[in-house]
């Protein structure tokens, strides 16, 4: 049986613009019928590390801890515009 779900992940950093940007996803994922998660990535602990990278990390580590819990075996990731950029220079 395939199984879909959203999640959105909340980095904290705009906290108007993020619950905005979950309610479309919320709304987005009960349209299409699919299951809706989302997670909050906490504050940044170390100084040694960019907020950028920090949350890049811990969002990559709450999509594989709601994959693993939940029993979901593929990822597909959403981007903004501006994270286009920042894939591009990563490449």
């Amino acid at each position: 049986r395939n199984r879909l779900a959203a999640i959105y992940i909340d980095h904290g950093w705009d906290p108007k613009r993020h619950q905005h940007e979950q309610r479309f996803v919320e709304k987005l994922a009960e349209h299409s019928s699919i299951a809706f998660l989302t997670k909050k990535i906490p504050p940044k602990p170390q100084k040694s590390m960019s907020l950028e990278s920090w949350s890049r990390q811990e969002r990559f580590r709450l999509l594989s801890q709601a994959m693993e819990s939940d029993g979901y075996h593929l990822c597909a990731l959403g981007h903004t515009r501006d994270d286009q950029a920042e894939t591009t220079f990563m490449r």
